[in-house]
């Protein structure tokens, strides 16, 4: 068995920290090892407000967990932009392997035979999905140029455009390697090498993208920069590692929703994933659809297996 930890970033709020109890609970509930995978969530936001100081007293659900830990970020240093996805991966590893995760995602099956794979590489690895879209353009050649800029401001070759987004037409052309980071594996060597450039790499990418509101993406392109500039292998894993609540994974390489074993509900179409945890009417809602969709069936059930997943501030499990 391989021994790993998981980092989370969030922003302190109800729907966030819904987002970690369903997480939590998710992992808990696969049993053996997973119910003592430590689990480190960094909480950024703004910096007069007190609500992240408050944190373990809001979330009284996890004060039984000794392995949920809340890392909040200090005022001084608190955005509600990239502060919490900057920490996750600015300090040390306790484990050889770890997951960075969005909140919205739950692990649903065991992901030992992933990890063992992670972990067996004797070079700096890093194991994600594709993004299902280019951060850019569905132009082809726009999307090509807004690359450029990205590696020419680090001075980075540009590389091949070999890739294909999962949910992207093939009208809109390939693109060099971008990972969606709503699940990412890394051995030790590669988060200590990233580590070291991805807080400076993503502000500078920030302040370059923010003129065409693209600033939301730094964080990913700047995963792809560091990845190509440190050679750190990408190992690419099929939607069963990242499995977006849509039956749209059906026809991108997911054969059965049975096949999930990562789960990222971060679409809002249908309902809200800051909502359908924390507040009652939404719960409810979630709970007595009938859902067209196989996935949301899936992911349906699996959220009402889970005892007390309900989030409720102050309540303990």
């Amino acid at each position: 068995m391989v021994d790993f930890e998981i980092r989370i970033p969030i922003l302190p709020t109800d729907g966030f920290y819904s987002n970690v109890k369903l997480a939590v609970k998710s992992l808990r509930n696969l049993g053996g090892s997973y119910e003592t995978v430590p689990i480190h969530v960094s909480v950024g936001g703004m910096p007069k407000d007190p609500t992240p100081e408050l944190t373990k007293e809001i979330n009284a659900w996890s004060k039984d967990d000794p392995n949920l830990h809340w890392r909040i970020i200090p005022p001084q240093v608190r955005t509600t932009e990239f502060a919490s996805v900057i920490d996750r991966i600015a300090n040390p590893l306790e484990k050889d392997v770890v997951i960075m995760c969005d909140a919205d995602l739950c692990i649903t099956k065991d992901i030992q035979p992933l990890l063992e794979i992670v972990a067996a590489q004797d070079r700096p690895t890093l194991a994600g999905m594709m993004a299902h879209q280019s951060p850019f353009s569905k132009d082809p050649d726009e999307n090509r140029e807004w690359w450029q800029k990205a590696f020419a401001l680090f001075d980075v070759p540009m590389p091949e455009f070999d890739y294909n987004h999962t949910l992207a037409p093939a009208s809109q052309g390939k693109s060099p390697m971008y990972i969606n980071q709503g699940f990412t594996v890394m051995n030790r060597s590669a988060f200590e090498i990233l580590g070291k450039r991805m807080a400076q790499i993503t502000l500078d990418l920030a302040r370059m993208l923010r003129p065409g509101n693209k600033h939301i993406f730094a964080l990913q392109v700047a995963l792809t920069v560091a990845i190509e500039m440190e050679r750190v292998q990408f190992l690419q894993l099929g939607p069963q590692y990242n499995c977006t609540n849509e039956d749209a994974m059906l026809r991108c390489g997911l054969s059965s929703p049975e096949d999930v074993r990562v789960l990222h509900y971060q679409r809002r179409d249908v309902f809200d994933r800051h909502k359908f945890l924390c507040e009652q009417e939404a719960f409810l809602d979630f709970s007595l659809a009938e859902y067209d969709s196989a996935i949301l069936q899936m992911f349906q059930k699996h959220v009402l297996s889970l005892e007390d997943v309900f989030f409720e501030r102050g309540a303990a499990a």
